[in-house]
């Protein structure tokens, strides 16, 4: 009960922020310097570490994460009181075949599979000082956000799924800033 509380204070204060959006930084095009980071405090020590190649998420305590076949985490929203998880995060890393953000995000957008009525690249938005584009589809059956990254050799991405009849869009983007945020590279 304390964690669904939390999760309803957190929803609240997202909501009073105005953004329903994921709440990384907005990189600037201009010659500017850019905002810095969304200020969030070090998650608490009992939140669940998924790492590969030097990328790091970390999903609060409700969340189960697990490591798939040794290449690939799926970070998994908590249970609803009935027991189900509405969605999740599968988070990969590894040898990037793009030469540069831009590129990676137009390859994503053009091999996203499924049943979408609209696939389309959002803003770009900055995860613990990363650039990371976002691309975003709908369809009736699943939800889709895709945030991804370039860094040196690297690629990082994050395709999240959530079922639009367990999670409104107000909760999956709660969720999804539980976890971006978070993003630590060793690089």
């Amino acid at each position: 009960m304390a964690a669904l509380a939390a999760l309803v204070a957190l929803a609240a204060g997202l909501s009073a922020c105005g953004s329903d959006e994921p709440t990384g930084t907005v990189p600037t095009a201009s010659g500017s310097a850019s905002p810095s980071d969304s200020a969030s405090a070090e998650p608490a020590s009992d939140w669940k570490t998924a790492e590969l190649e030097g990328m790091q998420f970390k999903a609060p305590p409700d969340w189960a994460v697990s490591l798939e076949d040794g290449v690939s985490y799926v970070m998994s929203s908590p249970k609803d009181e009935l027991g189900y998880r509405a969605g999740r995060g599968i988070f990969n890393a590894g040898s990037a075949l793009a030469l540069s953000t831009d590129e990676l995000a137009e390859t994503s957008r053009d091999s996203v599979i499924g049943d979408y009525s609209k696939v389309e690249r959002l803003q770009d938005v900055k995860f613990g000082g990363t650039t990371f584009f976002h691309i975003r589809g709908s369809g009736e059956a699943q939800t889709y956000d895709l945030y991804g990254a370039l860094l040196g050799d690297i690629e990082v991405s994050v395709a999240w799924s959530f079922n639009p009849d367990l999670a409104t869009r107000e909760q999956i983007d709660t969720w999804i800033n539980q976890v971006m945020p978070t993003f630590k590279s060793e690089g």
